[in-house]
């Protein structure tokens, strides 16, 4: 026997006699499971605990597995055989290992005896539950599991069936983790920072007060989706202390609906249809919302409450096209909110872009814009992905408007997160990989705290218990400690991530979308300067610019439908808003001056319901010289009226000049299009005048001389005559 077999033989021998399970039956296992065989398909539905508790004293430790003959003859008599596998020690190694189902190396496996045997028969296609109830101690005393190691331990399941021949064979294997910590091995905890969004698309489009659909009551009402959600916050309180991430937006359409009643915009009608809407039904169902979030929020004070900006706007694709979005709610959605809060305070400075991905321009705007923590993955700062353990979930990049501490999730542990707690699946199967994810870093490197930053999907959609359980068996355990991201910014020093990957999405906002904002952005100032009076001004427009942040919501990407439909109602309502205010386009455009000095005839049409002030801008076409008008001032017009004005004009004489004319806000701003006149004169100028008395007194003259000559013709006969 060469040494490299003598030593796993003696390997094999002493991993055999500290378990107490015979040689023979590892080997037995093993070979039999080679190569495996899927006649019957093993599936782990849960571990409990994820965990096992070390000491003298065993311990329960169930695993719940499902059984399913996938053949149309029915397979009685089987057993099922599990077997610690291979120890783990480093992050590689789990991945791996969770990557492929391979049976233990014989030499290195454990024994994990049932504490009765799991025996089960199956009819053709049909599936079955068994509990694998074991313990887990020190010593692995009574058949159990021995935690001797600090290590990640694989649990490998195999289903036997012995033939008539009395041969055994292996039906079907699976495997799930544990981690391990020896109670004589002490280790630092890992620190671990769970963030929990509550978001939702917004409901309203252009009115604060008519909601475009009533699907928000269904989500709040007892088993939908925003009632999961908090229910997830009310289960953890103050265990763990959660950072939850809230779009205010959310809060002041449910303030709304508490108020109550509330209107719903009508079947095919929009969110401004007026008399087409009918009443919502969500009144009750937000009262109750509100009241447990309150509660939720008082009974955990360790709880970090952050806000994104109103509506939750997709804050990459705004900034790769240039526009800017209010870091501020509009003031009646911030009354609400606060008397919601009733003095809790929520901190602006987590960013958490849509798919934790975004560009140079989006990180500079977010830090111009107050942002001094953003969430991003480790592909958007992959410096760190090589590092074994992997570094702290912290990192710290300059942009151009200035430092920010940037928080790394690991795509490794996220994709056992969306598994784990989504509704409508069997998170606990793959809870166990999940906490063996996070486990690993101290089970690698125990001498050291590690910081691992913890998110579910923003949308997620959760199932109230595998997420309350994959909360507390990853950040309040005897190896992990939980806080909050504010307070890990605080105290988890930053390590070195790499530079930034431009991961910004190829797709977001609809170019409609863009352009209404872009339009919305000179539009707005303008009728703010039109409408002096600022309740008149609220009333026709105050809700359009929160209006435009909800068509920018993250929500829409994957719905980019609805945000142009929003875009397209809001430019509809600036349009004509705007277009209410003009110039009255006379019938011939065409004007003509018997003097220097007179008026040009101008009248302004307002359409809208409020009074505007407006002033007149008039000059030449291309700047020709030859014209100019006294400025009239502001001038106020009623709502539904005209306004004819008759402005001092002065042209220079026997000439024509086409005029341009514009009307302006207060502010100075153009409204509307220009207005072009054809302006001719028929006055004399200074010369024409000296010409024209020079002529008549040279008429004159003549006229004198004539006369003068006559009349001394008739003195000259009359003297003959006598």
């Amino acid at each position: 026997m060469s040494g490299r077999h003598r030593t796993r033989a003696v390997l094999a021998v002493a991993a055999a006699l500290l378990c107490g399970t015979p040689l023979t039956r590892l080997q037995a296992a093993a070979r039999a499971d080679v190569p495996a065989n899927d006649t019957v398909q093993v599936s782990v539905l849960d571990v409990n605990p994820t965990t096992p508790a070390a000491g003298p004293t065993p311990q329960p430790l169930v695993v719940t597995l499902k059984l399913t003959n996938t053949t149309d003859r029915a397979l009685p008599d089987l057993t099922v055989v599990g077997t610690r596998g291979n120890p783990i020690s480093n992050q590689h190694s789990l991945d791996a290992a969770i990557s492929s189902v391979q049976p233990p190396d014989e030499s290195l496996a454990g024994r994990f005896a049932a504490t009765t045997p799991v025996k089960a028969s199956l009819g053709p296609l049909a599936s079955r539950t068994v509990s694998y109830a074991s313990t887990t101690s020190m010593a692995g005393v009574q058949a159990g599991l021995c935690i001797c190691q600090t290590r990640i331990y694989p649990l490998y399941f195999a289903v036997h069936q012995t033939g008539t021949d009395g041969a055994d064979s292996v039906l079907g294997s699976t495997q799930t983790f544990i981690p391990a910590f020896a109670p004589d091995q002490r280790v630092a905890p890992t620190e671990v920072s769970w963030v929990w969004p509550i978001l939702e698309p917004p409901h309203r489009s252009l009115s604060d007060d008519v909601f475009a659909d009533d699907r928000l009551a269904g989500s709040i009402a007892p088993g939908g989706r925003l009632d999961r959600l908090l229910q997830v916050v009310q289960n953890v309180g103050n265990s763990v202390p959660l950072t939850l991430l809230v779009d205010p937006n959310l809060l002041d359409e449910l303030a709304i609906m508490a108020a109550g009643p509330y209107r719903v915009a009508a079947a095919g009608a929009g969110s401004d249809a007026g008399s087409k809407t009918v009443p919502g039904t969500g009144t009750a169902a937000a009262k109750a919302w509100l009241a447990r979030f309150s509660t939720a929020l008082a009974a955990a004070p360790n709880l970090q409450l952050s806000f994104t900006p109103y509506a939750d706007p997709d804050v990459d694709s705004l900034a790769r096209n240039g526009l800017d979005w209010a870091t501020q709610l509009p003031p009646d959605a911030q009354a609400r909110v606060s008397a919601l809060l009733g003095g809790r305070s929520a901190s602006t400075g987590l960013a958490w872009p849509v798919h934790s991905t975004l560009g140079a321009a989006a990180l500079t705007a977010l830090v111009r814009n107050g942002t001094d923590t953003v969430i991003v993955d480790d592909h958007t700062l992959p410096g760190g992905t090589g590092g074994s353990p992997l570094p702290n979930a912290l990192g710290r990049l300059r942009s151009s408007a200035g430092p920010a501490t940037m928080a790394v999730t690991s795509s490794t542990v996220e994709q056992f997160v969306a598994a784990v707690v989504g509704n409508g699946a069997n998170g606990t199967a793959l809870l166990p990989q999940l906490v063996s994810e996070v486990a690993v870093r101290a089970v690698e490197d125990g001498s050291r705290s590690h910081y691992l930053l913890i998110t579910p999907p923003r949308d997620v959609d959760p199932d109230p218990a595998a997420a309350t359980r994959a909360i507390r068996e990853t950040a309040s355990t005897a190896w992990s400690r939980a806080l909050s991201l504010q307070a890990a910014t605080h105290s988890v020093r930053p390590v070195g991530h790499g530079r930034l990957a431009d991961q910004s999405n190829s797709g977001g906002l609809p170019t409609s979308t863009v352009n209404t904002a872009r339009y919305a952005a000179t539009a707005v100032p303008t009728l703010t300067g039109l409408i002096p009076d600022a309740k008149q001004a609220a009333d026709s427009f105050g809700s359009v610019e929160a209006a435009v942040q909800r068509s920018e919501s993250s929500a829409w990407r994957d719905s980019p439908q609805r945000s142009a439909q929003i875009a397209t109602a809001i430019r509809s309502r600036l349009s004509k808003l705007l277009d209410g205010v003009h110039l009255v386009r006379p019938s011939t455009g065409s004007y003509t001056f018997g003097s220097a000095d007179s008026p040009l005839p101008v009248t302004i049409s307002n359409t809208l319901d409020v009074t505007v002030s407006v002033r007149l801008a008039i000059g030449t076409v291309g700047g020709v010289l030859g014209f100019s008008a006294d400025d009239v001032g502001a001038q106020t017009i009623a709502p539904h009226s005209k306004l004819p004005l008759h402005v001092p004009a002065h042209i220079d004489p026997v000439r024509r000049i086409k005029v341009n004319v514009q009307l302006l806000n207060g502010d100075g701003d153009v409204v509307g299009s220009p207005l072009v006149l054809s302006v001719r004169s028929t006055a004399l100028g200074t010369i024409g005048k000296i010409i024209t008395f020079g002529a008549a007194a040279v008429l004159a003259a003549a006229l004198l001389l004539r006369g003068a000559r006559r009349l001394r013709h008739r003195r000259k006969a009359a003297g003959r005559a006598r």
